[in-house]
Formats: structure tokens, C-alpha cells, sequence
């Protein structure tokens, strides 16, 4: 999942230099995100097998366990 700046550019504070690994062979199934207020990041994923779930991840591009 890429994370850009206003400007364009990725956003190094979001996980390696804007981009944040989704766990196994996950893949994104929508291109709107849900941000949380605190800063965390909510997407559909799926591995084309089952149905989609949901992944948060924390603002700075994380796995969020919680």
C-alpha cells in the first residue's frame, strides 16, 4: 500500500520510504482507505480465494495486532 505526500511523493514516515507490506499474499480490493482520527489505516484485502477481510494498520505504515 503506497502512502503519498500532498505533493506527490511518497511518504517516508508511512512505512519503507511510503510503502507498507500487506501480510502473505494479500491484495488490496479497494482504492478508498478508511483513516481512522488517530491516524490508523483501515483496507479491504483478499487473497482470491476467500472472501475480502479487513487489515488495519497503524499510521506509520504497521500491522496493527490490536
Amino acid at each position: 500500500m503506497l502512502r503519498l505526500q500532498a505533493d506527490g511523493r511518497p511518504d517516508p514516515s508511512f512505512g519503507t520510504d511510503g510503502v507498507a507490506e500487506l501480510p502473505g499474499n494479500l491484495y488490496l480490493t479497494t482504492t478508498a482507505p478508511l483513516v481512522q482520527p488517530d491516524g490508523t489505516v483501515v483496507v479491504a484485502v483478499t487473497d482470491f480465494s476467500s472472501p475480502p477481510v479487513l487489515v488495519r494498520l497503524t499510521a506509520d505504515g504497521r500491522l496493527d495486532p490490536g
